[in-house]
């Protein structure tokens, strides 16, 4: 089996709550209410984020602090899934300049983000 790659676009309709990872842009294959779009971190969110990256001068993450992290950026988008979060994360944090603990929350959100998806 091959794991799922963390760049490509992973969507959940607004509408029906169905999960699907397109090739290319397209409508919910399910309802065809929503296009498909890679979700982005808002600043609220990126601040979450790395305040608890660079708060940690170990370069590792507890699994504690980092589903905290994510269940506050979820508990203000009620409709985003861990896994458009974990990769939203993960694309945000490939986008900075590499530390240990940036490389650090990238493992992090990876695994978190394949083990969701490997179960779709």
């Amino acid at each position: 089996m091959n794991s799922p790659k963390i760049v490509d676009t992973y969507s959940v309709c607004t509408e029906c709550d169905h999960e699907w990872r397109p090739k290319k842009t397209t409508r919910c294959p399910n309802c065809e209410c929503s296009v498909s779009t890679r979700y982005v971190l808002e600043a609220p969110q990126i601040e979450a984020l790395m305040r608890m990256v660079n708060e940690n001068s170990y370069g590792t993450n507890s699994e504690d602090e980092i589903t905290f992290v994510i269940s506050e950026m979820s508990n203000s988008l009620s409709f985003v899934s861990v896994a458009l979060i974990a990769q939203a994360c993960w694309i945000y944090l490939n986008e900075q300049p590499s530390t240990p603990q940036m490389k650090s929350g990238m493992r992090y959100f990876k695994t978190v983000f394949t083990d969701f998806v490997s179960h779709m």
